[in-house]
């Protein structure tokens, strides 16, 4: 008898603690706020959707001892092998309308699955919108997760379960080595709803969709314009940028509240003077033209990277790789070998793919498939030929290189970004910057 899908056990633990690693490694940083807020009783995750299946994964950093059950699209499980993996990742599947009416009933059986992981107080967590976005924009919310919620509630003998709202922002979708946000939300307790609940199903299920809606967008980077929605966009990502233009994890988390802060400024502006809304959007997009006409990647302005702190850093590993030329050939050549790993250009496989929450995840996937059975490999290999400690050298110098190799990229294509900007473009840099500060000054 198969073990039931909220059950811990060895191989799922390992797994779980490679993806997370494989995470750590593909993401610049991974900024977790909130996790107080998480509470020691059953809980149901509700993030929202940004990524495909990285937002998933995502979730896993938020429980280190404990299995996290999801679902996901019921056609994704038609492959055996498919199914077969995702079951063993505690992923289920669950069916929609297009799928047929008749699979919905399906539906059903799952739900009374996801009470029990509940009941067993393993945290379940369902995508609170049911399908990804490519917009910073919260979709309207299914019903699935309202229904579970209430079900489990009334079979918890008075212990209460708990809908935890969790913001997730990516800085870029398809592309390693940038920062990503998961701000968790003050809980929300289902038993404060069961009276209105066993009165009313309907009514207290949209009550609790409403207050989720809020919380969800107070921990989001929500822009409520969908006329002006691109020139909103950049003009929040242009005005963290010049309010704090340096990285770094405290940085990269200012910056997010910064955009989110620009974004409601101008949503309101919209809403109280639409001309001045209007107008500002107009200067927007003159303004992307004429960096486009004269070659200014217009995402990169107000750049100030610290380039002494990124000369130190390859000024580092270049000194690592000289210690062990000097300790010992073989190392610097097995650390030659492993190097190229994090920099092959995969994303540019699924350059098809119209989706680009469906790049970043598969990217990361395929990266991750192959970063792993190419580690084991070379050290399967090195160990055939060398000494066991060469092997294990070489799968730590593998590991290091996977994590600082998104890093290098990010840091050298930024920095390359930067010095062309205020070098080879500085005039008509110049001359956006100082036509977008004329912009953010009618913002106030």
């Amino acid at each position: 008898m198969p073990a039931p899908i909220y059950h811990n056990g060895i191989g799922y633990r390992l797994a779980k603690h490679t993806v997370n690693f494989g995470l750590w490694a593909y993401f610049g940083h991974i900024i977790t706020k909130g996790t107080e807020n998480l509470p020691h009783t059953p809980y149901i995750l509700a993030p929202n959707h940004q990524n495909a299946f990285l937002d998933a994964l995502l979730m896993l950093q938020l429980n280190k001892r404990r299995p996290t059950v999801f679902v996901a699209r019921a056609d994704i499980f038609g492959n055996t092998l498919a199914n077969k993996i995702l079951r063993f990742l505690k992923i289920m599947p669950v069916y929609r309308a297009r799928d047929g009416r008749q699979l919905l009933q399906g539906n059903d059986a799952v739900f009374q699955i996801a009470e029990k992981v509940v009941l067993h107080n393993v945290p379940f967590c369902m995508m609170a919108e049911g399908t990804h976005n490519n917009h910073r924009q919260l979709l309207p919310l299914k019903k699935g997760m309202f229904r579970i919620a209430f079900a489990a509630q009334q079979k918890m003998n008075g212990k209460p379960l708990f809908v935890v709202p969790v913001g997730i922002d990516y800085e870029s979708y398809d592309t390693p080595g940038h920062p990503v946000i998961i701000n968790i939300g003050k809980p929300i307790a289902v038993e404060s709803y069961m009276k209105q609940y066993l009165q009313n199903n309907a009514l207290a299920i949209n009550c609790l969709k409403d207050d989720l809606r809020t919380a969800l967008t107070a921990q989001m980077h929500n822009i409520q314009s969908t006329y002006y929605y691109d020139e909103f966009y950049l003009l929040s990502v242009l005005y963290a940028r010049w309010q704090c233009p340096k990285y770094g994890k405290t940085n990269d988390w200012r910056r997010f509240e910064l955009r989110r802060q620009a974004s409601q400024k101008l949503d309101l502006l919209e809403q109280h003077n639409p001309q001045k809304a209007r107008q500002i959007a107009q200067q927007t997009v003159e303004i992307r033209n004429f960096c486009n006409a004269n070659g200014v990647v217009i995402s990169r302005l107000f750049g100030t990277r610290n380039k002494p702190s990124v000369l130190a850093r390859v000024l580092l590993m270049v000194s690592v790789a000289v210690a062990l030329a000097l300790a010992d050939w073989r190392l610097l050549t097995m650390l030659l070998l492993l190097c190229p790993i994090p920099f092959l250009p995969t994303r540019h496989l699924f350059a098809k793919q119209s989706d680009p929450q469906f790049v970043g995840s598969l990217n990361f996937a395929l990266q991750f498939v192959f970063t792993i059975a190419y580690l084991v490999a070379m050290a399967a290999m090195v160990w055939i030929f060398e000494k066991w400690y060469f092997a294990l050298a070489a799968l730590l110098m593998g590991v290091a290189a996977w994590r600082m190799g998104h890093l290098a990229a990010a840091w050298v294509g930024g920095l390359f970004a930067d010095c062309k900007a205020t070098v080879f473009r500085s005039k008509a840099t110049a001359k956006a910057e100082k036509a977008l500060l004329d912009v953010f000054s009618k913002m106030e």
